[in-house]
């Protein structure tokens, strides 16, 4: 599988959870609801409603090297409402999950 930052990636292929399943159809896709939940953190284990760092907005702890600024926070979660990826900002010094998706090829 092939890793890449969302923010770097430009190739218009499907984004894939841990499990295969098909969370974005293509990097427009990205912005919208996601195809399906989004409720498996980086290490596979089930995220359900926990935060998740994004960096959304551009809040992204200054290139996610400061604890003391604000970061932009996703919400895991097992509907499919948009706040994937925008719910809120938090200090950077919170504990939160990373989504891991891959491209599928």
């Amino acid at each position: 599988a092939d890793f890449e930052a969302w923010a770097a990636f430009t190739d218009d292929e499907p984004w894939e959870d841990l499990d295969g399943n098909t969370i974005f159809s293509s990097n427009a896709g990205l912005k919208l609801d996601p195809l399906h939940p989004l409720a498996i953190d980086e290490n596979g284990d089930a995220a359900m409603t926990q935060a998740v760092w994004t960096g959304a907005n551009g809040q992204d702890c200054d290139n996610w090297s400061s604890e003391s600024s604000s970061g932009g926070f996703g919400l895991a979660q097992t509907g499919t409402a948009a706040s994937w990826w925008d719910f809120t900002t938090a200090t950077c010094d919170a504990l939160a999950a990373i989504y891991c998706l891959e491209i599928s090829t």
